[in-house]
């Protein structure tokens, strides 16, 4: 009896561990294909790429790049990118040196959530979001 419980219970810790095993790993996954998805929505055109496609173009300024978005909407003349980095640390300077880059420019916007970044129109950036 106590063997049939123990079996049970690892059985249930197992699912249980299982589960949150995999709903991190469609949390982590998604997140671009959602931003991608939301922009698609709105009749942007998009195009993704992956840290791999990044470094291939951009060498060692991909280093710290997890993926990328640029979205465009050429009937509104709005464009957004998106970039998700791989610490907070890179985000948050990339996000104030655009913010610099910007300034006096109307129109356009720089935002951060966390490890991702918006750069782009400012109704980009409000759709992407």
């Amino acid at each position: 009896m106590e063997k049939s419980m123990n079996k049970r219970i690892i059985a249930i810790v197992a699912v249980i561990a299982l589960v949150a095993i995999l709903g991190v790993c469609l949390v982590a996954c998604d997140k671009q294909e959602t931003y991608e998805n939301r922009l698609k929505d709105k009749d942007y055109v998009v195009v993704s790429m992956t840290a791999k496609q990044l470094e291939d173009i951009a060498g060692d300024e991909a280093d710290e790049v997890d993926w990328a978005i640029v979205a465009t909407k050429v009937s509104e003349e709005s464009y957004v990118c998106i970039i998700k980095f791989k610490n907070e640390n890179a985000a948050k300077d990339c996000v104030d040196e655009a913010l610099e880059e910007l300034e006096g420019i109307d129109g356009f916007t720089a935002e951060r959530s966390g490890k991702v970044i918006f750069v782009g129109t400012e109704q980009a950036v409000k759709d992407a979001k």
